[in-house]
């Protein structure tokens, strides 16, 4: 990391911003942009102390990606929390965006809290209240913190009892120029790339929520079933007759109403085709409008680019199929089987998956260039876009995601 003595120098710096070349610091937190969740709660954000006693929730208003964090205000100071973390001795620059979630001004105040060798909590460290806080625009929060030595903790941010309103949050980053994190060095995982909006495996014969529906099956007690060896598997043949049928095996809605783009994929095998043709017996379909008859809800047919060979159980991926028609809304995904008394092949299906990509915070040079700078003092205050006329200290520049500590 580079400090800058001038404002010349700064200029030098914007210079190679703009051709794609700056060395910002690497984020040392994983699921920064909270795009991850599981059981309601973020990927790395969820202590096991008691750092964390806020009630959170996932927000489809985001300022990157599809989700943010909200966290409720109430009488009392609250706190979202990160997962522990040991960080070596240095100095670190935790920041992350805030919003008000409502049309009341909220508060913010980041900081860390130290976690003791037997588990308890030390004194909490926080840095300044950042007050007024809008739901017009999302504002930077800044604390910059020294540690003397080696440190377990938990970062924090605060959304104080006054005047204890809800407060979104979004693109949180951990920076240092000195520091690091132990086991690790500041080396973490890449933030995804996509948001998983539904996924099965199919293990165990879970049918993850699907419903099977038979239009035609006679004598057949079924035609779909969820195998034990771990796929949705649907056959008519049995006591060696191919018998005349056609089901259905329909997902649980998938919400796709914060996302503008989502991709649909699976494996499949086919076996016992014989002379059929594979389209004829095995299809895909998607319907905004199903509530439990297939025969009554509006079904659109999605194009499979790979088909099995249909001679053997080997699996093969159907191909990337783009749902971006349905975005903005729910959808039911669904397996149509159909059979004949000359074919009844068996279909497999496994590892469905419905994702949506998620946006980098930067995603080209060109919006590096045209992103706006802020600068804020090393307490998170705002006090202007550009260095000039501002007094000789240490200074944050942002510009889009990218954070510099700058001496003037």
């Amino acid at each position: 990391m580079k400090n800058f003595t001038s404002i010349k120098n700064w200029m030098a710096f914007s210079f190679l911003l703009m051709g794609g070349t700056a060395m910002a610091q690497t984020n040392l937190l994983s699921n920064a942009s909270f795009e991850e969740w599981s059981e309601d709660k973020p990927a790395h954000w969820v202590s096991t102390t008691t750092a964390s006693n806020g009630t959170i929730s996932q927000s489809a208003e985001a300022r990157t990606g599809s989700s943010s964090v909200l966290l409720k205000g109430t009488s009392s100071n609250k706190r979202l929390g990160s997962e522990e973390m040991t960080l070596k001795a240095g100095t670190y620059i935790f920041s992350i965006y805030a919003k008000a979630a409502t049309e009341e001004n909220a508060s913010a105040r980041p900081g860390y809290a130290p976690v003791n060798e037997d588990g308890s909590m030390g004194n909490y460290e926080y840095g300044v209240y950042h007050n007024d806080i809008t739901n017009g625009k999302w504002v930077l929060v800044a604390d910059t913190f020294t540690l003397d030595k080696e440190t377990k903790l938990n970062l924090v941010l605060m959304n104080p009892k006054n005047p204890g309103k809800d407060l979104l949050l979004d693109d949180a980053s951990l920076t240092t120029e000195d520091g690091g994190i132990v086991d690790g060095g500041g080396t973490v995982d890449p933030e995804p790339t996509e948001k998983v909006l539904f996924e099965s495996s199919f293990d165990k014969g879970d049918v993850a929520g699907f419903e099977f529906k038979d239009v035609e099956k006679g004598d057949l007690e079924y035609v779909w079933k969820g195998d034990s060896y771990g796929y949705l598997k649907a056959s008519a043949y049995a006591n060696k007759v191919n018998n005349v049928a056609e089901s259905w095996a329909v997902s649980p809605a998938i919400d796709l109403s914060a996302v503008t783009k989502a991709t649909l994929s699976f494996r499949h095998a086919l076996n016992v085709l014989n002379s059929g043709v594979a389209a004829e017996h095995i299809k895909v379909f998607a319907s905004t409008d199903y509530a439990g008859d297939v025969a009554a809800a509006t079904w659109t047919e999605l194009t499979i680019a790979n088909y099995p060979a249909g001679n053997n159980w080997t699996f093969v991926d159907a191909g990337d199929i783009d749902l971006t028609a349905y975005c903005g809304k729910k959808v039911y995904i669904a397996y149509k089987y159909v059979s004949t008394a000359d074919v009844a092949p068996t279909w497999e299906v496994d590892n469905m998956k419905v994702v949506a990509p998620i946006a980098s915070g930067i995603s080209s040079v060109e919006d590096a260039v045209n992103a706006p700078v802020e600068v804020y003092t090393l307490n998170g205050v705002k006090v202007g876009s550009s260095l000039d006329g501002l007094k000789k200290g240490i200074y944050l520049v942002k510009k889009g995601n990218k954070v510099q500590k700058v001496l003037k």
